[in-house]
């Protein structure tokens, strides 16, 4: 009999499936575009489908109405560069930053400084949880002091949707 496998809400969460437990963690493929390297060459063989972060931008507000698409390209814009600011932050202060330290308290320190709206601000914030997709581990729960290990994968913003 054939496993199926239900669609499951994000990645990092798990599911029973015929009494087997599945998990699902990071879908983010480390690799420039092109790079030849065992994950790609996986999944060209499987024919995966792979989306490029920069491509076909489609952001909702908590309405569900589809943003205009300028502004889900600056908000996708905003997001990217408090997480690689973090990177920065992380490798120069690391001695200092104690490991409690999460990298979401410090995305939402950044964000409440920004001149944008207060509904960006919420859309920011949201936003930020999507790192989790790429780590397999909520945002909440990752380590500012550490967060520089991600800068070292480096390569294009390939992920699995």
């Amino acid at each position: 009999m054939p496993l199926e496998v239900p669609v499951m809400p994000k990645a990092g969460c798990a599911s029973n499936v015929n009494k087997h437990e599945l998990s699902r963690g990071p879908n983010w493929i480390y690799t420039s575009s092109g790079e030849d390297q065992v994950i790609m060459r996986l999944a060209r063989q499987t024919e995966t489908p792979l989306h490029l972060w920069n491509e076909d931008v489609r952001l909702f507000d908590s309405d569900g109405k589809t943003l205009e698409k300028s502004r889900a390209l600056r908000l996708q814009e905003t997001i990217w560069n408090l997480f690689e600011s973090s990177f920065s932050y992380s490798i120069k202060h690391s001695s200092e930053i104690p490991t409690s330290a999460s990298l979401y308290m410090y995305v939402r320190e950044r964000i409440a400084s920004l001149d944008v709206p207060d509904e960006d601000r919420e859309l920011l914030a949201n936003l930020s949880q999507m790192w989790g997709n790429y780590t397999g581990d909520p945002i909440q729960r990752q380590s500012l002091k550490y967060v520089w290990t991600e800068v070292v994968c480096g390569g294009g913003r390939l992920s699995v949707p």
